[in-house]
């Protein structure tokens, strides 16, 4: 087996007994290390080869979580990992953002022996979907949910605690029309048709920044 130092960041106690054994066989090592957060990695001080990265962990806070790793650990191989569907505008953002491989959206043996082959020998990869949206000249489904202004993050936030419109507007000092708008707003940057499909939306891409 390898004996590469592999370190899991953002699980938690569940998540880590649930993704060490899947850990240690993409990397062909016999055990890994994790933290639960970026501030306990940069405590860490052994040398370590690869981190492997919760998406739900990095939320929509992924370039500055990604930037901070490198500066923490320059050179150093990120292999984000999704546990739910990736949409590939996501994709196509955590690539961007300086991870070396997506383990996300992987439904075939073939796509499976890629990213396994990648992570071992630390290429980049990234999975089909994503793939065929950076090759798309002509993005056809514009996802803008990582460019909400701070007000909307703020909103959805008191959203998705169970904050009424009016207590939102109370806590934010704005109406209760400014509200309806900066949802409506927050609506069609995630490309959500209800609010029940934002907040499903927002779940997935972890506004609570917990960790799985």
């Amino acid at each position: 087996m390898d004996t590469r130092n592999v370190m899991m960041v953002g699980f938690c106690s569940k998540g880590i007994l649930l993704f060490s054994p899947l850990v240690q066989e993409i990397y062909g090592v016999p055990a890994c290390k994790s933290v639960s957060t970026i501030e306990e990695l940069a405590q860490y001080n052994d040398m370590i080869d690869s981190i492997f990265l919760s998406a739900l962990y990095i939320g929509l806070d992924i370039e500055s979580k990604i930037s901070r790793i490198r500066k923490l650990q320059p050179g150093i191989q990120i292999v984000v990992m999704a546990s739910h569907y990736i949409h590939p505008c996501a994709g196509k953002k955590i690539i961007s953002s300086g991870a070396d491989v997506l383990y996300a959206n992987i439904d075939n043996e073939t796509e499976y022996k890629n990213v396994l082959s990648a992570v071992r020998n630390k290429f980049r990869y990234y999975p089909k979907d994503v793939r065929d949206a950076f090759n798309n000249q002509e993005p056809t489904d514009q996802k803008n949910f990582f460019d909400l202004t701070p007000k909307e993050r703020q909103c959805l936030e008191l959203t998705l605690n169970g904050i009424s419109v009016k207590s939102t507007a109370h806590t934010m000092h704005v109406t209760t029309g400014t509200v309806g708008n900066m949802r409506k707003s927050i609506k069609d940057k995630m490309g959500a048709n209800s609010l029940v499909e934002m907040l499903q939306t927002a779940f997935m891409y972890n506004y609570f920044q917990g960790g799985i």
